[in-house]
């Protein structure tokens, strides 16, 4: 039986934050790392979701406040059990 991919929730531009965060610095091995520790100091929010896409060195990071998120998915009637959470910005061009 084929697994199914996740149902996705697009998260709205006005909900969120965006950061580049130049990485070339860091040994490709530890980048991982070095973007946790940065994500931990960087997010604006008590409790931020985030969204990070990489192009090269660079981590391109989306946060947005899940608590928001969570009230506004509380009132979805078909809600998944799991979904990804995914800004609106990389589905336009």
């Amino acid at each position: 039986m084929a697994r199914r991919a996740p149902a996705q929730w697009i998260v709205d531009r006005a909900w969120c934050v965006y950061r580049c965060l130049d990485l070339n610095h860091v040994p490709r091995s530890d980048r991982y790392q070095a973007l946790a520790l940065k994500l931990a100091a960087l997010a604006p929010f008590r409790r931020a979701g985030h969204y990070v896409a990489w192009r090269g060195g660079h981590a391109l990071v989306w946060f947005w406040d899940e608590e928001v998120r969570e009230a506004v998915a509380e009132d979805c009637v078909d809600q998944p059990r799991r979904y990804d959470d995914i800004p609106c910005l990389l589905y336009t061009s």
